[in-house]
């Protein structure tokens, strides 16, 4: 069981990571076309800087190159997290809801810890955050005169 929590806690840090990547391409995207004006502007003679245009398409440059990488890194990240949903989703059934960590089979508090699941067991950090989650559900607990 633990290695199934693992294994979704990984999951979820690639998702996260993917979408990090995904921002990051988009900001490099926006910059390669601002700097392909810019260079369009010095040849059109609105701006007479040679240098400066040399400059743009040396960043020009560095920005396709991080652009590159970055679709790389998504597709290892995407082709990982196809490998580990097919790996635990072996019966054929969808556990996996919307990157949210699926139920242990077995009681909580025997067969498995729900601290652990959600990985929150690491850190004191970690353990003060799952503190404050538990006070919140009983918070709302209270509020909606549930015991």
């Amino acid at each position: 069981m633990a290695e199934v929590a693992a294994l979704k806690a990984q999951l979820t840090i690639k998702h996260v990571a993917r979408e990090e990547l995904s921002k990051k391409n988009t900001q490099l995207a926006v910059d390669l076309k601002k700097a392909h004006e810019d260079i369009h502007q010095g040849q059109n003679g609105q701006n007479g800087d040679v240098s400066l245009a040399e400059e743009l398409l040396e960043h020009i440059k560095v920005i396709e190159g991080e652009l590159c990488e970055g679709k790389e890194k998504i597709q290892q990240l995407e082709d990982q997290l196809k490998q580990s949903a097919a790996f635990n989703n072996t019966s054929g059934s969808d556990n996996v809801l919307d990157g949210l960590i699926i139920r242990p089979k077995g009681t909580a508090g025997q067969n498995f810890s729900i601290q652990d699941a959600m990985g929150l067991g690491k850190t004191t950090k970690d353990t003060e955050f799952y503190k404050s989650i538990q006070r919140q559900l009983q918070d709302l607990a209270l509020r909606a005169h549930l015991k």
